[in-house]
């Protein structure tokens, strides 16, 4: 009796982990259900899902739910190595309070994780990549919010979105993204839905240019962060 079948945020769906499930319930519904794919930005792979599997379905191109109040830099390393340094830098300098870190992959998170938990023994540290479970990433994230100290969680693109509802305070590019719709769903973890936060971007400078192309999409830019890091970088 399903008449209609909406994927939100379809782009993250179609290119994950989720992709399988997504397809199959897809499946199983009734052929001449209407099927609505809900996105932030348009990729080949939602083309090639409505050509092949559901040629009724219509695409929507969402608004950016990006608040006014959001804030976004950058600062450049000379080499991939040198990103570690920049980040304890920040920490160092500034009371981050509950914050996000977003890495390429699972084996990047779990190094970083073991980094950060070493050198700051008064952070809560915490890892998320798309293979943590349904239980594991509830009881991490009850923790995450409930700690008295300052807290981060280290994870991939997957978990993204569901801290977008309770935005953090910082959320920070350890590792740029390729996809627009990935950058988007980041940068909501800390300025969406009305909320203000702070956008940092560690780059090299080979990755100032992907940068670039990237907030000339959303149409938004990024400032170079001072080189005399102080509390407030507002």
């Amino acid at each position: 009796h399903v008449k209609m079948i909406v994927v939100e945020d379809s782009c993250i769906m179609f290119n994950s982990t989720f992709r399988t499930q997504a397809l199959d319930i897809i499946h199983r519904s009734p052929s001449r259900s209407q099927r609505v794919f809900m996105t932030t930005a348009t990729t080949f792979t939602l083309a090639d899902i409505k050509r092949i599997l559901t040629p009724n379905a219509n695409i929507v191109l969402t608004d950016v739910h990006m608040s006014a109040g959001l804030e976004l830099f950058y600062t450049l390393v000379e080499k991939e190595e040198l990103k570690l340094n920049s980040l304890c830098e920040l920490y160092k300098a500034s009371d981050m309070g509950k914050s996000i870190i977003f890495c390429d992959n699972g084996e990047r998170v779990y190094w970083l994780t073991d980094k950060l938990s070493t050198l700051f023994e008064n952070i809560d540290v915490f890892s998320l990549h798309s293979m943590t479970n349904q239980s594991e990433r509830h009881e991490i994230v009850k923790t995450f919010w409930q700690s008295s100290n300052p807290a981060i969680i280290v994870t991939t693109d997957s978990f993204a979105a569901v801290l977008s509802f309770k935005p953090v305070k910082y959320s920070i590019h350890f590792d740029l993204p390729y996809k627009k719709e990935d950058y988007h769903d980041r940068i909501c973890c800390c300025g969406g839905y009305g909320s203000s936060g702070t956008v940092i971007n560690i780059l090299t400078r080979n990755q100032l240019y992907d940068l670039g192309l990237l907030e000339r999409y959303f149409r938004i830019q990024s400032k170079e962060l001072p080189v005399s890091i102080n509390h407030d970088f507002r």
